[in-house]
């Protein structure tokens, strides 16, 4: 194995302290462990004030990721610090297992997801019909409910196909990304990519979110905290058991802690305060929920944000592909946070009649239009002389000021037309929420100046922005969509779940010697790849996973 992307196993080192329980014996002696510790770093606590910010009251109250909820899948004598310590605790054994192991764990998970679906499709059902009461009193959001739904065509399927894709894609853990000879007599640095750690994931409906997000943790040996919003309690609590159940058949007990459940606002609000455990939060919500988890807690947010894409037709835009690519956008799954929310259109596209031909097509799907005045005019004017124009009049209504900044997440979209490229970045770079947006154009100059002009974590030329999804990028699944400009951003699959470490193997070398001039640093680059003694611990591992000590 040669070349940057070169994996390291990394095998635990050899301890006096050895699990002692009998069970899972085989898979346990690969992870031979010493003493847990904390997370190092000071533990300064934060005075934290966790109220409900004004923006979630559209999911009020029961859609809140801190609402309180009835229900716990946690014992009630574990108290949240001790959540927080099993999960570091759980974390340190996960990131000395093999590979190997970790994918068993996984096809683990999957079977005993798939031995118990019609249980968690009845705690589905059981919770679609409690919402669906809530969004009747109004105290639910329909986005919410559609999101919330495990039950339709194909959804458990595919829930299950992405933990055989995940499984079938290289460990992120222990690839050497730089080797650097140091010194020619045997120092030699390498650079190692590992485990972030514990991550918590607060989310809203969605619950195959959970299973995503848990088994991206235990591929890339995280230790994943997962809340809910409590209008998937049933579900969640549903899933969560079957996983923990798979990973405890495959590993043991004492792996399990590496995905818990957590279902109140008091459990996620003083879990926020414990940054001597936690390593990241991953809030996937609003925009007002990242901005909230970031001034209350100490712990790094990764930030999945509201989805406000947004599309620019260029001048020069092919008519049909403007038709498709907006079309499949807005209309394909308007709840999605990928979804079209915003049309720009160059007037003199609007003029040919591209603008017009892309209403049509929308109208049809009976999806409002919310238009500034020029487009508003044009497309009046339009209905006016249409055949059958009178029968869209409901679909169009002119934009208010607030549409430009609002993630509608329905069959709604604004419209405004501008004079140049240069007008749609602005719009762009001022009310979107750089998560993906895209141009459509022939124009391949104009198309690469958008690309670069426009601050997103993704930027597409004559493609759906329903494409920023991390299994569509083949990442398997993904935490989330982050905007974040630094670690990760875009659709966080594995590799934006692990970090790095430095590793200094010398032959007994001192500084002094490089400081007195008896030895000279030679800094020379040599192939990212496993050493030697790595590759034989591997086959060792490898062999006692198969056929035992």
């Amino acid at each position: 194995m040669s070349g940057l992307h070169a994996r390291w196993v990394a095998c635990a080192p050899a301890s006096s302290r050895r699990p002692s329980r009998r069970h899972h014996k085989r898979t346990e002696q690969l992870v031979q462990t010493g003493p847990f510790r904390t997370h190092s770093g000071s533990p300064v606590r934060a005075a934290v004030s966790l109220r409900w910010p004004h923006e979630w009251r559209r999911f009020a109250p029961y859609a809140s990721p801190f609402e309180d909820a009835t229900m716990s899948t946690m014992d009630d004598s574990v108290s949240i610090v001790q959540v927080a310590q099993q999960a570091r605790q759980a974390a340190l054994l996960w990131q000395t297992l093999p590979a190997e192991a970790k994918d068993q764990a996984l096809l683990a998970v999957r079977d005993a997801l798939a031995k118990q679906r019609e249980a968690i499709l009845a705690a589905n059902r059981t919770d679609l019909n409690d919402a669906e009461a809530l969004c009747q009193e109004g105290k639910l959001d329909r986005v919410l409910l559609k999101r919330l739904d495990l039950n339709g065509a194909g959804k458990f399927d595919t829930l299950l196909a992405g933990i055989d894709q995940l499984r079938a894609l290289s460990d992120p853990v222990g690839r050497v990304t730089l080797a650097t000879e140091l010194a020619a007599d045997g120092l030699e640095l390498y650079r190692v990519t590992c485990p972030i750690g514990v991550i918590c994931v607060i989310f809203e409906s969605r619950p195959d979110a959970l299973v995503q997000i848990g088994t991206l943790g235990l591929k890339s040996a995280n230790a994943v905290v997962l809340k809910g919003g409590r209008e998937a309690t049933a579900t969640n609590q549903a899933l969560t058991a079957a996983m923990r159940q798979g990973i405890e058949r495959s590993l043991g007990p004492r792996y399990t802690n590496a995905l818990q459940l957590i279902t109140t606002r008091a459990e996620i609000a003083e879990l926020l305060k414990l940054d001597q455990y936690l390593d990241l939060v991953v809030p996937r919500g609003s925009q007002a929920l990242v901005r909230y988890i970031k001034a209350n807690t100490l712990v790094p947010v990764l930030g999945h944000a509201d989805g406000l894409c947004a599309c620019y037709i260029d001048d020069e835009a092919d008519a049909d592909k403007a038709v498709r690519i907006v079309v499949d956008s807005k209309t394909q799954y308007p709840a999605a946070c990928n979804a079209l929310e915003t049309l720009l259109c160059h007037r003199r596209a609007m003029e040919r009649g591209v603008l017009g031909q892309i209403a049509m097509a929308l109208w049809q799907l009976n999806v409002e239009l919310r238009a500034d005045d020029a487009a508003y005019a044009h497309l009046r004017h339009l209905l006016s002389t249409a055949a059958n124009g009178s029968g869209y009049d409901r679909y169009l209504k002119k934009a208010t000021t607030e549409d430009w900044d609002t993630e509608f997440l329905d069959y709604i979209m604004a419209v405004r037309v501008v004079d140049s490229p240069e007008e749609a970045m602005a719009h762009i770079n001022e009310h979107g929420s750089h998560h993906t947006d895209c141009i459509v154009t022939e124009n391949a100059a104009t198309a690469e100046r958008f690309l670069a002009g426009v601050d997103a974590a993704g930027v597409y030329h004559n493609a759906s922005t329903r494409f920023a999804d991390g299994f569509r990028y083949g990442f398997g699944s993904e935490v989330g969509i982050s905007t974040n400009r630094i670690h990760a951003r875009g659709p966080v699959g594995l590799e934006g779940l692990v970090t790095y470490k430095y590793r200094l193997y010398g032959q007994g070398h001192v500084v002094g010697d490089f400081a007195t001039g008896v030895k000279q640093f030679t800094h020379r680059p040599i192939p990212a790849r496993w050493r030697p003694e790595w590759v034989a611990l591997s086959q060792q591992a490898s062999q006692m996973m198969h056929h035992g000590p």
